[in-house]
């Protein structure tokens, strides 16, 4: 599965996560990609982005925090 955000992709071979990243909103999903694939700080991402460094750092630890909730719930007795 390849998810793409401003020329930078991001390939997900298990099913599984891809769909729980799948369910994630474009915006949060474009934050993950800049930070993890493409090495990006805070406040470049939010320069692509439209947001302030702050805002983008909100974002990603709230989204890492669904992103975890959401992983743990599909594995065998939640852990």
């Amino acid at each position: 599965f390849k998810f793409s955000a401003f020329g930078y992709d991001l390939h997900i071979r298990d099913e599984l996560v891809a769909g729980a990243f799948a369910s994630l909103p474009e915006q949060e999903q474009q934050i993950l990609i800049l930070r993890f694939v493409a090495a990006m700080a805070d406040g470049e991402i939010g320069g692509l982005v439209g947001m302030s460094r702050s805002a983008v750092q909100r974002h990603r630890t709230s989204t890492l925090k669904q992103l975890r909730v959401k992983l743990m719930a599909l594995m065998p007795g939640g852990r």
